[in-house]
């Protein structure tokens, strides 16, 4: 660093305060600590839900009506397409693995068995069957 260099900056921190002389010598300035607390969880959350509001009621709506699909009429999510699905009003898609993983629960494909086992097994006995 050279000597004008250092100069430059001595006197912008002299004129900015952060240096101050006290009997000729140069100290730093003792600026006032500002003392902040971590917000509590409890205030996280609430900024969180300030700032978030929509979002949360329309995942909790998404999720409860998927839920109570699933619980009522699970036949109805084998209805889904087999392939990424386009979120509606945005250019999203939900990639097919999620899909798979709605649809194929395994209540869903007990309560397809469950509907289907007497038709299958009658066709499956009508089979002719032999020994060699």
């Amino acid at each position: 660093m050279t000597a004008k260099r250092f100069h430059s900056l001595l006197a912008g921190c002299l004129l900015s305060g952060a240096i101050a002389i006290h009997g000729g010598t140069p100290t730093l300035a003792q600026t006032p600590a500002l003392v902040t607390t971590a917000p509590t969880p409890r205030e996280r959350v609430e900024a969180l839900w300030q700032g978030h509001q929509i979002s949360v009621i329309l995942a909790g709506l998404l999720l409860g009506g998927y839920l109570g699909v699933l619980w009522l009429r699970p036949l109805w999510l084998l209805k889904l397409p087999a392939q990424d699905i386009a979120v509606p009003w945005t250019t999203w898609k939900l990639p097919l693995s999620l899909v798979r993983w709605f649809k194929y629960r395994d209540c869903v494909l007990d309560t397809w068995v469950n509907q289907h086992w007497q038709v299958a097994q009658g066709e499956f006995l009508k089979l002719a069957t032999s020994l060699y």
